[in-house]
């Protein structure tokens, strides 16, 4: 896959008529293996000029492919986007997804924007950034992205390439 992150709108659709689970599957194959979106973490206000304009969401995919029907985390890492003051997005509301690759867990501790300051301005590698995301974490990611099938996972049968990621995926 060319390019480091994916941007891309669309609908998130309820996973019943009732209440408020959202519908995640991404893939399921012939052999009943799904891989799906799991959310992690609180969701978080997005503040500007000291008022929420929005809410953030983080989300990992997990695939359960192979013998043991496990649910295996993979690298790959959704924030997911909407506007307004509630922490779920409204019924058929557009939201905004950046998909990446995380290639290095993310570096949690009490690190200051003045060290998350001179961690970015020093180059560790011409293959890694550091980007700042409040004032006690630091994120790393590798600037390649590497497909899924090329993520290191001991399993019984073959990794399988995520087929159309896109939009349609998340309806």
């Amino acid at each position: 896959m060319d390019g480091l992150i994916r941007h891309f709108f669309h609908r998130p659709s309820k996973a019943y008529t009732t209440g408020t689970r959202k519908r995640r599957k991404v893939h399921t194959d012939e052999h009943g293996g799904e891989t799906r979106w799991h959310k992690t973490g609180k969701t978080r206000p997005v503040v500007a000029g000291g008022k929420v304009k929005g809410h953030k969401k983080i989300l990992v995919l997990y695939t359960n492919y192979g013998k043991q029907r496990k649910p295996e985390k993979t690298n790959w890492v959704m924030h997911q986007y909407h506007l307004g003051s509630d922490e779920e997005e409204k019924d058929g509301e557009l939201v905004v997804s950046k998909v990446f690759y995380q290639t290095q867990p993310r570096q949690c501790g009490s690190t200051t924007a003045k060290d998350a300051v001179r961690v970015k301005s020093k180059r560790v590698d011409d293959d890694e950034t550091a980007v700042l995301r409040d004032a006690s974490m630091v994120d790393y990611y590798n600037s390649s992205l590497i497909s899924y099938s090329h993520v290191g996972h001991h399993r019984a049968s073959p990794p399988r390439l995520i087929s159309n990621f896109g939009s349609s995926s998340f309806g």
